[in-house]
């Protein structure tokens, strides 16, 4: 028996038991993995207003890194029916020119819950004071959707924002479930 880098294989597959492995796969019944995405997982427009914000200062007085925002936005549809909620979590991050524009960046993670699913997105954003609690970003925004569940299980692509004030938006989305 040959010899590998000094030690005695321990065990020899024959082909006959590939073989037969391969043959066992070919007759077995395949079915769709969980990966599968679906076809569609579209959504219509949907208003989001301001809800509650929560400060949490976790370095010295005033915004600093690793200080967060917890937001819960209303949404509605067209009609102004009640069609779920959004959750989000905000860091302030460094920010490069902290001092000169009083801007701050913050980073955002959150959830916008709906009858048929959650969706699940990330973005970047600058505010003045992320310790005033009684405002929300005015800006357009554009989030990137990093997956969810049920209707929007596998979810990628975009969520748009348009500001129409008093902390609402106009939220529509580009997005696609195809695992």
């Amino acid at each position: 028996m040959p010899k590998f880098g000094g030690f005695l294989p321990s065990r020899i597959v024959r082909t006959s038991a590939i073989v037969a492995a391969g043959s066992f796969l070919a007759i077995s019944t395949m079915t769709p993995s969980a990966a599968v995405g679906q076809d569609e997982c579209a959504h219509p427009d949907i208003l989001s207003t301001f809800g509650e914000v929560a400060y949490i200062d976790h370095s010295d007085e005033g915004a600093g890194p690793g200080d967060n925002r917890v937001l819960i936005h209303h949404l509605t549809d067209e009609d102004g029916d009640d069609v779920g909620f959004a959750h989000v979590l905000s860091t302030v991050m460094h920010s490069p020119e902290s001092g000169e524009s009083g801007e701050t960046h913050i980073h955002l993670e959150g959830t916008v819950h709906l009858d048929d699913g959650v969706l699940h997105w990330s973005d970047v954003q600058t505010l003045f004071d992320p310790t005033d609690t009684s405002r929300t970003a005015e800006e357009t925004f554009e989030a990137v959707v990093t997956g969810g569940t049920g209707a929007f299980r596998h979810a990628s692509g975009v969520i748009h924002g348009e500001p129409l004030g008093d902390g609402a938006f106009s939220i529509s989305f580009d997005i696609s479930c195809n695992g």
